[in-house]
């Protein structure tokens, strides 16, 4: 197999092609849809001169977010496509499917009027990345007015959260007063391990975090005595909705809620089969459960588990240049790494978040961010902790979550020359990450060669999981399938310890048809790579899977029917 270099000739032509693209197009780019794009990044995701109004935590925020997002959507409309280029075109329907989703959203499900934990996240104040508190990139004096103004911002948007949370969700109580822990404790031990850093302004920030420490428990008292008095409400968001969602911001033509539940149900079950087939690979004569309940004692310890993950994502970069799989076209990103999370975010998930900073041109390299091992659990709870983070799950996923998976994903939409596919990030993604864990990362020989056929039985193990969460994505908002039922569908087969099992479900009623579509939409990303090698050959060309590869992260992840349209202009442009 040809080997290729950090700098590789073809993925350089590539990206110069795309960018000469686009100075090319610059010429003729409609100016009132690129203002209107950065008019959207600036509101939405704070690009440029940032938003028109700040979160404060008021109805009237959350209000104006729906009003900016419909008149975007007027202003769009009174755009002819006609005087588009057909880059413009693609990201007009695109940005279209997005407003339109914010709006729905906005005026039918409401979520300030009901989730509490929207009130509870701390960013920028900690981040997966470390944030205000941890990100040495700045020094700590240049970070305290930052701090200060976050923590000053506090005790307002929890007042306003109190006047807002109109609906009670009973099953979104114990969650969000976890999470509101993990804020306490944020503000009672790391804000005061970071002022101590900065003696000259120590007593401002301690002051700041005692009056957001008092409204924080005024908080709790509210959640625990107040909120629960007030009008039941549903989390289930029901057919249309999800069904908007699949149309809209997904694209997706020809699916709904009922048909994606549907279809789960029948891979799910097919996916059972496939562990089967695998575990006979073994050749030992152990089930596929056996082999997953072995693989999960073979886990590292608590003191070397963060240099167990270090070292597979550092092996995932010269893993792809070895087997020519993608280009990488910058230096500057080899040094992927693999940290700790603040331990607030032990509250949101149990493992952790893969990918890089989303910022214009930047090639900050990507982490894995893994949710700490609290020092105060239990042996048994270390031990179940450190279980599903065994050998197995570490090496199958690793490549997903950096290279060539959110990382590098991170770095090819960092330098997309359309400004809206650095910000926005469809389900197709996710669908890549897949096709990365599930295609190239046993195929191309990434799992140790003595442990290949075991390790295969972990990869499909995590796949069934995959289509698991369609089941109860879809099912739990059509009313199929209880939070109950989740949980054990993902502690049965899927085998995840039953507090891991929760926090995964849990969040797939915080929002809908985001979960379970990517995995459809790997199916989508499979379909498009057959098509890709039949149009290349069809055209007398040579297909060739690094090519396939190059151009679909040059492209942006876009949703499917978008990335598709765009793939096959590049080949025809050729």
């Amino acid at each position: 197999m040809q080997k290729n270099s950090p700098m590789p000739g073809l993925l350089l032509a590539v990206i110069l092609l795309a960018f000469a693209s686009g100075a090319a197009n610059a010429q003729r780019l409609d100016a009132g849809f690129e203002r209107l794009v950065d008019r959207f990044l600036a509101e939405f995701h704070g690009a440029g001169d940032g938003p028109s109004m700040r979160n404060d935590g008021s109805a009237a925020y959350y209000e104006n977010r729906v009003g900016v997002a419909r008149s975007l959507l007027g202003e769009l409309a009174e755009i002819d496509r006609g005087d588009l280029t057909p880059s413009q075109d693609v990201d007009f329907r695109y940005l279209e499917g997005i407003l339109k989703n914010r709006v729905l959203e906005g005026e039918r499900v409401r979520y300030w009027e009901k989730d509490p934990t929207l009130y509870l996240r701390i960013e920028p104040l900690i981040t997966a990345r470390g944030g205000l508190l941890y990100r040495e990139d700045r020094p700590a004096a240049d970070r305290v007015d930052g701090v200060v103004a976050v923590l000053e911002s506090l005790p307002r948007r929890l007042a306003n959260a109190s006047d807002n949370l109109e609906v009670y969700i009973p099953l979104w109580l114990e969650p969000s007063l976890n999470l509101l822990d993990g804020a306490v404790e944020t503000l009672e031990v790391d804000v005061p391990a970071f002022a101590g850093r900065v003696p000259a302004r120590r007593a401002e920030i301690m002051a700041s975090a005692a009056r957001a420490l008092e409204a924080m428990e005024a908080f709790r008292r509210f959640l625990a005595e107040e909120w629960t008095t007030r009008p039941e409400g549903d989390w289930r968001v029901g057919r249309e909705l999800f069904d908007a969602r699949l149309r809209d911001l997904y694209q997706i033509e020809d699916l709904d809620a009922e048909k994606l539940y549907q279809w789960g149900r029948e891979q799910y079950a097919e996916q059972l089969r496939v562990l089967e087939r695998a575990a006979k690979q073994v050749g030992d004569g152990r089930s596929w459960r056996q082999i997953q309940r072995d693989l999960q004692a073979d886990h590292p310890s608590a003191e070397t588990m963060l240099k167990a993950f270090h070292d597979e994502v550092r092996r995932s970069r010269p893993w792809i240049i070895e087997n020519d799989l993608v280009s990488i076209p910058w230096d500057e990103d080899n040094a992927a790494a693999a940290i700790y999370t603040p331990a607030y975010y032990n509250k949101l998930t149990f493992t952790g978040f893969g990918g890089a900073p989303r910022a214009r041109e930047s090639t900050f390299p990507g982490a894995v961010m893994l949710a700490p091992i609290d020092e105060r659990w239990s042996p048994a709870e270390k031990d179940r902790f450190l279980a599903s983070h065994n050998y197995a799950f570490i090496t199958t996923l690793m490549p997903h979550e950096v290279y060539p998976g959110h990382g590098l994903v991170a770095l090819y939409d960092n330098h997309n020359p359309r400004p809206l596919r650095t910000y926005e990030s469809s389900y197709s993604n996710q669908g890549w990450c897949y096709y990365v864990e599930w295609i190239l990362t046993p195929e191309f020989d990434f799992y140790p060669p003595d442990r290949q056929a075991e390790y295969v039985v972990e990869m499909e193990r995590l796949k069934l999981w995959r289509y698991a969460r369609v089941i109860y994505d879809a099912g739990m908002h059509l009313g199929y399938v209880t939070v109950d039922e989740a949980v054990e569908l993902m502690t049965g087969d899927v085998m995840f310890a039953e507090p891991y099992a929760f926090l995964q479900v849990q969040g797939a009623t915080h929002s809908y048809a985001r979960t379970g579509v990517p995995t459809w939409g790997y199916h989508e990303f499979m379909s498009l790579r057959d098509e890709y090698f039949t149009r290349m050959y069809l055209s007398g060309k040579t297909g060739r899977l690094k090519d396939l590869h190059d151009r679909v992260l040059t492209i942006g992840t876009l949703p499917y029917s978008l990335l598709r349209e765009e793939l096959l202009r590049d080949i025809a442009d050729d």
